[in-house]
């Protein structure tokens, strides 16, 4: 069962981001409520689902922060440092090809980006490292301000991803915040410039 994210620190994650401009599923640029996640159904018809996805976030461990902000909780499973995959590289250009303060410091970052931990046995919601030296960005938060929305083939909300950042510097997490009934194993795909899943 997926749990629920709860805020925790100087820097919890946003809650009721409006929509913006744009279609259904392609990333589109926010603004952060610096709320707690909430938790609430997702859309049960037609009328509900225009207004945009459900505000529910839910995530497979309690290893859901940032490094930054994880004190107290379980940690991410370690692994020895490797490049990103295509999924991952692919995922996350997708996201930060979105115009916002600092995104072209965070697209140089990608060359000299390791995943460092995973959030669990199967998951795809990884941690993040980057090399020095590296183009830090500004961000004023940790969270990366794009809406990554992903939907399945039948153009259902599943879930969205997230990118963090180490104090709005360096990227230091991707994970899938999913609201399926099982956990996704492998990250959405790219499709006409949406994030489609299953993959």
């Amino acid at each position: 069962m997926n749990t629920a994210r709860w805020s925790v620190g100087a820097v919890p994650p946003p809650c009721g981001r409006e929509l913006k401009d744009g279609s259904t599923g392609s990333t589109i640029a926010h603004r952060s409520s610096g709320t707690s996640r909430c938790a609430i159904s997702p859309p049960m018809n037609d009328h509900d689902a225009a207004a945009g996805p459900p505000r529910r976030r839910s995530v497979q461990a309690l290893g859901w922060l940032p490094r930054h902000l994880r004190i107290g909780h379980m940690a991410p499973l370690s692994i020895d440092p490797r490049p990103l995959n295509t999924d991952e590289r692919a995922v996350l250009a997708h996201i930060l090809s979105a115009e916002f303060s600092g995104s072209s410091q965070l697209r140089s970052q990608l060359d000299r980006t390791e995943v460092i931990a995973v959030w669990g046995p199967d998951s795809v919601s990884v941690d993040l490292q980057v090399r020095e030296p590296c183009e830090h960005a500004a961000l004023p938060e940790a969270l990366v301000p794009v809406d990554a929305h992903v939907h399945d083939p039948s153009g259902a909300y599943v879930g969205e991803i997230l990118v963090w950042t180490d104090l709005g510097a360096t990227l230091t997490a991707l994970e899938f915040a999913w609201v399926t009934h099982e956990m996704p194993m492998s990250l959405p795909t790219i499709v006409n410039g949406q994030l489609s899943w299953p993959a």
